[in-house]
């Protein structure tokens, strides 16, 4: 096998059915086999050949003897031209030596010389050593078109290949210079092989004459089961049920007694500035109010103030009259700018309703049907400059009263959906802003409306309004953290940005494995489950992120970390929330996976459902502690009670499946004593 390897010999005639034509096998086409032209070639109008042909000595000489007089006719026309070309140079030189030449008569140049006197020797004729010189140059030229022909055809094989025996195997070592070079070689070493050894020796890829060795293989479908899963799917609604107005109790009970006033849109419609007089002769009021209120956020008991307002309450604190910089005096704002009324209500009615009363209060609010107006005013004021300002008012505010009012909507639970028409509201006057901003400002802003998008959804069992290719930049821009030293001295401005990464991933855990109750047929019985079919790499891909969120936790964050309570109470309280929040997404991601399906074998995915189990025990035993924690700071609302009842469905499916496994009940027993215990503490402290 040394050197230039030889192919392997004639096939007998039974094999030689199966052989492509030497055309389609270098196009790695597939041959019709037709003798003596195959379809392909005979389409083309190129010439077939077939490598078991035998030769023909009949066409041999008559291709020898076509190539011989093509040769000769091509050697007559070289010499021709060569001959002329010659004469053409001679002339020429002749020429440059004495330019008066061709204007001297022939019989005057021999005047010139007397008779008795030689004339001066001229050079001989060179027609014999120049017909000499010209063979020997056509000569030369055909040697040197023939070594370049020889050493093009050697260009084209293979350079040279050797083969080792080492330690780890048979080593082959081939010189390529091209895939050509490449793909001759291992053809030529396949049919080596095959000769050596024989076809019984080697897989039938190996065989370069099998029948569609040269096509090119489509790699196999795999079937449904093996990159899809079957789950069941749930809605959301009786998961997180029992959803009442997240509101203090105090003003749950005025409005129950009070009558909501509808009496505010048709007022400014019909053009009466009644109620905006009036709204706004208690402006004084709302601004001492708000004094208190920004001084009560300074102080420790801010701890049990959502860490959400507390930060979009301190980015507002900026635009209103006694603490904006380099403004116009208060009254002359308080008439003519709408923005700043905005942001005086918006940030009155938040005070007022989504945030802790404020212990010993000199200035009580406003009643409850004032503030409720002065909502719906704030909303109309904030269209009105949306609407007819548009680009020429500092978006910054404009977002931020639009989270904040609809945040207001949110919690109360309404029916009416003004949270959706301010979130769209703030998203569009977002996209048109500079949200792309570098700044710590911008970010926390877009983290709190995706949040709010999210968070209001979820517990409105709806989809969230931002979807689609364009809010995979915003995510990015809110979840990205930017200079980590910052990040650390602001706990509350940190906790916005993990907690928006967490409502992506509850986003994509409801949209996959869960439906919300606008998608649910009205025919449908509560007791049916629907089934649908995920692919397997976004589970896992789900299941990676959920994981990877906790391992890139700042130290204050995670959960092994020390609670000092003593030194900063709203630090704990906050990170007990995100966790909550965290394992929360884990239970819903794993409960489609840990629950039975209707036609289910007895045996089938007994495994993973376990797993899952375990799993979901550990994210509920979480869960119940952060709830204790959560209790005690005060974060009560949609989330506690969407958890405490996630608890108890874990307890539920994990106690039918392991009734007999005393050490898993007492587990279960000691959640339940947990969650008990939560309860206990949440109704102490109301």
């Amino acid at each position: 096998m040394a050197g230039k390897t030889t192919k392997s010999s004639i096939p007998s005639t039974s094999a030689n059915k199966d052989l492509s034509c030497l055309r389609c096998r270098k196009k790695k086409a597939k041959c019709s086999k037709t003798r003596p032209t195959c379809t392909r070639c005979a389409r083309s109008n190129q010439p077939c050949e077939y490598p078991d042909a035998p030769p023909n000595l009949t066409d041999l000489s008559q291709k020898v003897l076509t190539l011989y007089d093509t040769l000769r006719e091509l050697e007559g026309e070289f010499l021709v031209k060569y001959m002329q070309s010659m004469d053409e140079e001679a002339n020429d030189a002749l020429s440059e030596r004495d330019p008066d030449l061709e204007q001297q008569p022939f019989s005057s140049i021999e005047s010139t010389y007397p008779l008795s006197n030689n004339p001066p020797a001229l050079p001989p004729p060179p027609a014999h050593s120049d017909g000499h010189q010209r063979q020997k140059r056509i000569k030369q030229e055909q040697e040197q078109e023939q070594e370049q022909e020889q050493n093009e055809q050697e260009e084209q094989e293979p350079s040279g290949w050797s083969m080792s025996l080492t330690s780890h195997g048979l080593s082959i070592h081939a010189v390529t210079r091209n895939l050509s070079e490449f793909n001759e070689f291992a053809k030529t070493l396949s049919r080596q092989l095959m000769r050596d050894f024989g076809p019984s020796y080697l897989p039938k890829q190996w065989d370069p004459d099998a029948e569609g060795y040269f096509e090119d293989s489509e790699d196999e479908e795999l079937a449904e089961d093996e990159y899809l899963v079957t789950v069941p799917v749930f809605s959301t609604s009786s998961l997180l049920f029992n959803v009442t107005p997240n509101l203090p109790d105090t003003i749950l009970s005025t409005l129950k007694q009070e009558t909501p006033s509808r009496d505010v849109v048709r007022t400014l419609l019909n053009g009466a500035d009644t109620l905006a007089t009036l709204i706004q002769s208690h402006f004084p009021h709302m601004i001492k109010h708000l004094d208190m209120r920004y001084r009560w956020l300074e102080k420790d008991a801010a701890c049990t103030a959502p860490h959400h307002l507390v930060i979009l309450m301190h980015q507002l604190k900026m635009y209103l009259p006694n603490y904006a910089p380099h403004q116009p005096p208060p009254n002359h704002l308080l008439s003519t700018d709408s923005v700043v009324q905005v942001c005086i209500l918006t940030a009155y009615v938040v005070s007022v309703t989504l945030l802790p009363p404020i212990p010993h209060l000199i200035l009580p609010p406003l009643p409850t049907s004032l503030w409720r107006d002065c909502a719906e005013y704030a909303t109309m004021l904030l269209v009105d400059v949306v609407l007819l300002r548009g680009d020429q008012a500092n978006p910054y505010p404009v977002i931020l009263s639009g989270i904040l009012l609809a945040w207001i909507d949110a919690e109360l639970a309404s029916d009416e959906f003004k949270a959706d028409t301010m979130v769209n509201i703030s998203l569009r006057v977002l996209c048109a802003s500079d949200w792309r901003s570098e700044e710590p400002a911008w970010q926390i802003l877009i983290a709190a409306l995706l949040y709010l998008d999210v968070y209001a959804a979820t517990f409105r069992f709806r989809r969230p309004q931002l979807g689609g290719d364009g809010s995979a930049e915003l995510w990015k821009a809110a979840v990205q953290m930017r200079e980590p030293s910052r990040w650390e001295g602001s706990f509350r401005e940190a906790g916005i940005v993990l907690e928006a990464r967490l409502m992506s991933l509850l986003s994509k855990v409801v949209s996959l494995f869960y439906e919300v109750d606008e998608e649910r047929s009205p025919l449908q019985g509560e007791n049916e489950i629907n089934v649908r079919k995920i692919d397997v790499d976004e589970v896992l891909t789900l299941v990676r992120d959920v994981e990877l969120w906790e391992h890139e936790l700042p130290e204050w964050a995670r959960w092994n970390s020390s609670t000092d309570q003593s030194q900063q109470p709203s630090r704990t309280g906050l990170k007990m929330h995100m966790h909550m929040i965290h394992n929360m997404v884990k239970i819903l991601l794993f409960r489609p996976f840990s629950t039975d399906l209707p036609q289910q074998e007895e045996s089938e995915q007994t495994f993973t459902k376990t797993t899952f189990l375990d799993m979901s025990t550990s994210s509920a035993d979480r869960l119940a502690t952060c709830l204790c924690h959560i209790h005690e700071y005060g974060f009560t609302g949609f989330w506690t009670r969407a958890a405490g009842n996630l608890v108890r469905d874990v307890a539920k499916r994990v106690l039918k499946m392991f009734d007999k496994d005393q050490d898993i009940v007492n587990q279960l027993d000691t959640i339940q004593q947990r969650l008990e215990k939560a309860e206990f503490v949440k109704k102490d402290m109301q």
